[in-house]
């Protein structure tokens, strides 16, 4: 709270009491209470700005990991479309390889596939996945590393594609 002031009669010298000097019923207030104003703000700017680059950071490891599962839908899908497993895993590499994940990616994403026979024990009808997994080159202040981020898609077989 603020304090009243207490008057002091001038003799000759004013007389300074509890922060306030007194001079022919002028009062000046000397305390300093209330003046770290400027500290404070300096603080929350750099709160704000550290929120603001981990916000940033965070933003693009989502990005990317968002560009990374829509590539290993479009290489499940190339795959699924070919008429055997030899051919499928050719066609999901030229797909993720043509997805341009080069850019956020500091290699080529390696791409896994595997598959489950669809109902008669065979590649038609059955199910392909395909997992492509790379490296981001999003260091961290800490680490100072990359992060490995991987994503996988499954898609169904045609099974009315025509035999090979």
């Amino acid at each position: 709270g603020v304090r009243t002031p207490r008057i002091a009669h001038c003799v000759g010298r004013c007389q300074r009491t509890g922060g306030v000097t007194v001079t022919a019923r002028r009062i000046r207030w000397r305390d300093d209470r209330g003046q770290a104003v400027s500290t404070e703000l300096l603080l929350l700017l750099i709160v704000a700005l550290i929120g603001w680059g981990f916000l940033a950071w965070l933003g693009r490891l989502t990005s990317t990991s968002q560009d990374l599962a829509n590539s290993a839908q479009s290489a499940a899908r190339a795959a699924s479309q070919q008429g055997n497993p030899t051919d499928a895993l050719t066609a999901a590499r030229a797909a993720a390889y043509a997805s341009n994940l080069q850019s956020p990616c500091t290699t080529q994403p390696a791409v896994a596939m595997s598959w489950q026979p669809g109902p008669t024990g065979t590649w038609r009808g059955g199910s392909v996945t395909v997992t492509l997994t790379c490296t981001v080159d999003n260091r961290e202040p800490i680490t100072n590393t990359g992060r490995t981020i991987a994503a996988s898609d499954t898609q169904v077989i045609d099974r009315y594609q025509e035999a090979e």
